[in-house]
């Protein structure tokens, strides 16, 4: 079941303060407390390290012109600094946080990145030879850079499985285990879909389905794990059809708008 991620990280994070440069490194000297999820996390600071940060790209240096864009690679953190190898096969950047609170880098320390690198679909721009990173798309401990059916978006659950990819146009697809799949025609309710991905917006379709009940699909932009699939998504999902409602979690595919 998709898990608001409030539980756990602040025992992580305590953990962490013991011994962890990844943690005194990118916690310590940029926040006081990590928003994540919706939840406000305590951060201790750096304590008696005298351990200097890992070296900033200049934010000078990015072109403020040049919008994020959907990067995909393996991301590792070699004891000094986050490091991507992208998919495309180009030699691998720096990257540097500036998410709020660094909530990003946050989320994929729980989730595994201090013992071995992950998956991530990262929102970025160029810096120099690294990269910015505003918002996470996705990230996964396995999968990795293979081609992906090219639906805008993709919402799934747990518990019973559930999923609702979204092709342009407003064209929705219902799919669960052991019954055929339904089409939906819904068009954007609240917050144009253009360039939604990178802007952060709440984004609901909604409609009447041809059997005559209503329903919609409303995705936060929300840091979102699915403990069962061990992975975490940029957006929090909730689907409502008749008097049902499913949540779970949400991410921008390679069809999706500006990408």
């Amino acid at each position: 079941m998709a898990e608001w991620l409030c539980s756990g990280l602040q025992s992580r994070v305590r953990r962490f303060d013991s011994g962890s440069r990844l943690q005194r490194s990118l916690y310590g000297p940029f926040a006081a407390c990590a928003i994540l999820g919706g939840c406000a996390l305590p951060i201790p600071g750096p304590g008696p390290s005298t351990a200097p940060p890992p070296p900033r790209i200049a934010d000078s240096q990015a072109d403020a012109a040049t919008p994020p864009v959907l990067v995909a690679g393996w991301l590792s953190w070699d004891g000094r600094a986050l490091r991507l190898a992208p998919c495309d096969g180009s030699a691998a950047r720096d990257v540097l946080d500036v998410s709020p609170e660094n909530s990003v880098t946050a989320a994929l320390t729980d989730l595994g990145l201090e013992r071995s690198r992950l998956y991530v679909e990262i929102f970025a721009r160029p810096a120099g030879a690294g990269l910015h990173l505003f918002r996470l798309n996705r990230a996964t401990a396995e999968g990795g850079c293979a081609p992906r059916p090219a639906a805008a978006w993709r919402a799934t659950g747990n518990e019973p499985f559930w999923s609702v990819t979204v092709a342009s146009g407003g064209l929705l697809t219902l799919s669960r285990p052991g019954e055929p799949d339904v089409a939906l025609k819904a068009e954007p309710a609240s917050a144009s879909a253009s360039g939604a991905g990178l802007a952060g917006q709440t984004l609901r379709w909604a409609g009447t389905g041809p059997d005559g009940q209503l329903f919609s699909l409303e995705l936060l932009p929300r840091l979102c794990r699915d403990t069962m699939a061990d992975a975490m998504f940029g957006w929090r999902a909730e689907w409502r059809r008749g008097n049902r409602t499913d949540r779970g979690c949400a991410w921008q595919g390679p069809g999706g708008p500006g990408l």
